[in-house]
């Protein structure tokens, strides 16, 4: 497995040149890239070809593989699924050109707090088909693009579990939807003792559909804390064993650590690695 990173991680570089230098310079190979460190946001109000091209002799130049690209926003907000999806298809033709294999999405929530609250109404059947609707007009895009849609369960968004995940898989039987696979978005505070049922369980449900991989970790006693990975409470040792066993090669895309854990983590996760 490669080694890879939220190039958001340096989005106080200033520049792109020097987000991919800095993290060229740590021995990353992937990227999940994110079109705001190029001076706009996640989902861009235009194509701009010139920034393409400087993004994509950038990753060539410092040989960091453009794994996955952010394409966050919260979709069960009716209001601005219009403009939200004009944007997402903006940003599928520039991935298509920089040859990014996959986007990365939010499930949405019913909080208007944050795409990262919980709301109790997410459980509810009408939030389930809301997004899948609007996941299906994402859907229809990316047929038009060389790109895959990746879901990534998360405790505070609709797909909130990998049982959900596998629900979702089923019921669209889509070949441009996939599953992103974080660990740590697994738990809820106080669930440190099911650490190892439910990465397993995990796995086993969604290995046929896994995309991509990502590498943070939690603190679960008392309250729920993100932490850079080897920080935290996940069981490397066996997430990485279950990920081999379903025959995952890809990325390992940390985030959730600032500038300064980079070395650490990036130590860390080779000492799993190569366990």
């Amino acid at each position: 497995m490669k080694i890879g990173i939220f190039a958001k991680t340096w989005a106080g570089r200033g520049d792109l040149a020097a987000v991919f230098r800095a993290a060229g310079a740590y021995g990353i190979e992937s990227f999940q890239f994110n079109m705001c460190l190029a001076g706009g946001k996640t989902l861009p109000d235009r194509y701009d070809p010139r920034l393409v091209s400087e993004i994509g002799s950038l990753a060539e130049q410092y040989k960091i593989e453009l794994a996955a690209m952010s394409g966050t926003f919260n979709l069960l907000d009716k209001n601005r699924l219009g403009e939200y999806t004009e944007k997402t298809e903006i940003l599928m033709e520039t991935c298509a050109d920089l040859s990014i294999p996959v986007l990365s999405i939010c499930t949405g929530t019913n909080s208007t707090e944050s795409m990262w609250t919980r709301h109790p109404d997410n459980d509810s059947e009408e939030s389930w088909g809301l997004m899948k609707e609007h996941l299906g007009r994402l859907l229809v895009l990316a047929e038009k693009y060389p790109i895959t849609i990746g879901v990534e369960p998360e405790t505070s968004n609709v797909v909130s579990s990998a049982r959900k995940a596998r629900r979702l898989m089923d019921e669209c039987r889509h070949s441009r939807l996939k599953i992103i696979l974080d660990a740590a978005n697994l738990f809820r505070p106080g669930e440190k003792q099911f650490m190892r049922e439910r990465i397993g369980e995990a796995v086993t449900l969604l290995k046929e559909d896994i995309v991509l991989v990502h590498a943070k970790d939690c603190k679960l006693n008392g309250h729920l804390a993100y932490k850079a990975a080897g920080k935290g409470d996940i069981d490397y040792t066996y997430y990485i064993a279950c990920l081999r066993e379903a025959g995952y090669d890809g990325s390992m895309i940390l985030h959730g650590l600032s500038e300064e854990e980079v070395a650490d983590s990036i130590r860390f996760l080779k000492s799993q690695l190569q366990a």
